[in-house]
């Protein structure tokens, strides 16, 4: 009796730790409490997200998190509708007071704002989503304040969908919130994060400056260029002679006809460069005194499965010893080079656009000839933030050795 008592007790904590495992699997993923309905909508928290049903109208939820415009922010939000409207609200009072960034099934993304029910735009007009956003698997809509500049960054599954400039604050003071227009939704993720500053620019060179015609400016969203109708060329104070190893990768967005990496950088007369464009190719153009040719491997088509849906990353590997470079694009191998000429590649390193304007959120050049730093040990490693899918892991192994106590408590039980 004793024995099936302990063996009782033991499977229904090993019940509820697997219950607790499969409820941080699929739980909202939430840091903002106090979500209630503002208006005639109906929202509702369930354990899997937060749920809100066509009312034929404006839907308003609110949250507990309140904003003055006087720090800088990340409103991050994932869900499905089915209807025709959904979007991120600030200063949610009801549904006919709020300020939104709406996107709907047409493909659009705007920013609509209420004010005792009269409907305007309260920044840029209707526009359209960047190219590959269909929301087949849902969408998610990131929007990024930059307090000191007064901007913002909103995205729409990882692209960069709008950015708008010089914000009135009071126009987002107050509650922060969700918003539908005659649609359903499901939202499993809204999560808020206040950061020190925004700086969405990842790189570890100094110096970008235009070089020729073309205009580039650096921003905390990136490096930004503008079609200039031709070639556009940026370059940098990183200058590479050829006798050392390297990595130079570069991710960037861009809608117009090509962008590359760029070496030898004088001006948009004289570079060599790797290319890709939206024609699906791969190709290594070459300009002196605007004369062009092809300094390597003729056009070649981009490896299955890139397609520029949330940007182009290109990673350009060169080996010193054997004078050859291996290009990548979105990790996958694209082209080699062989017997690569140094002076062509010699002088600054920098970037390119084509017929485009262009967004470049990564840049990065690694010396491979430095020595690499040594690899983690039990001093210096971290303890790592145990949440979500680490919670699950450790609740499994929780659960794995409680199993093992349980024989090995019951055949004690049995002896005794």
């Amino acid at each position: 009796m004793k024995t099936k008592r302990l063996l009782f007790i033991n499977v229904l904590l090993v019940a509820l730790i697997l219950c607790l495992s499969i409820s941080a699997s699929y739980a909202f993923d939430t840091n903002m409490d106090g979500w209630t309905s503002a208006g005639n909508g109906v929202w509702e928290v369930k354990e899997d997200g937060l749920y809100a049903t066509n009312n034929n109208g404006n839907s308003l939820a609110k949250s507990n998190v309140v904003i003055d415009g006087t720090k800088s922010f990340i409103y991050e939000v994932t869900a499905e509708f089915t209807g025709h409207g959904f979007g991120i609200a600030f200063g949610v009072v009801d549904n006919e007071n709020f300020t939104a960034v709406e996107i709907n099934t047409e493909g659009l993304i705007y920013c609509p704002r209420r004010v005792n029910n009269e409907w305007s735009l309260w920044a840029k007009d209707f526009k359209p989503l960047p190219g590959g956003v269909d929301g087949s698997d849902g969408y998610i809509l990131k929007f990024v304040f930059d307090a000191v500049d007064k901007s913002a960054y909103i995205f729409v599954n990882g692209q960069l969908a709008e950015t708008i400039t010089d914000i009135n604050v009071d126009l987002i003071k107050g509650n922060l919130g969700l918003q539908t227009e005659v649609s359903d939704a499901v939202v499993t993720k809204a999560t808020y994060t206040e950061v020190e500053s925004i700086n969405l620019f990842e790189t570890n060179i100094s110096g970008w400056t235009s070089a020729g015609s073309g205009s580039w400016e650096k921003k905390n969203i990136g490096l930004l260029a503008n079609n200039n109708g031709g070639n556009n060329l940026c370059k940098t104070d990183l200058v590479i002679d050829g006798t050392k190893s390297f990595e130079y990768e570069v991710t960037g967005v861009f809608p117009g006809h090509g962008f590359g990496i760029a070496f030898g950088v004088v001006d948009d007369e004289n570079f060599t460069a790797v290319e890709i464009n939206t024609e699906g190719k791969l190709y290594c153009p070459r300009r002196v005194n605007n004369e062009w040719s092809l300094w390597a491997n003729d056009f070649k088509d981009l490896p299955e499965g890139v397609n520029g849906t949330d940007g182009y990353t290109i990673k350009f590997v060169f080996d010193a010893e054997e004078k050859s470079a291996e290009i990548y694009v979105d990790g996958i191998l694209a082209d080699t080079i062989s017997d690569i000429d140094i002076e062509l590649i010699k002088g600054n390193v920098g970037l390119m656009t084509e017929h485009s304007d262009v967004i470049v959120t990564k840049a990065v050049f690694i010396d491979l000839s430095v020595e690499p730093s040594p690899p983690p040990t039990e001093e210096n490693v971290e303890t790592g933030d145990y949440t979500g899918s680490n919670i699950v892991l450790l609740l499994m192994i929780m659960m794995t050795a409680l199993s093992a106590l349980i024989v090995f408590k019951v055949k004690i039980a049995e002896k005794a």
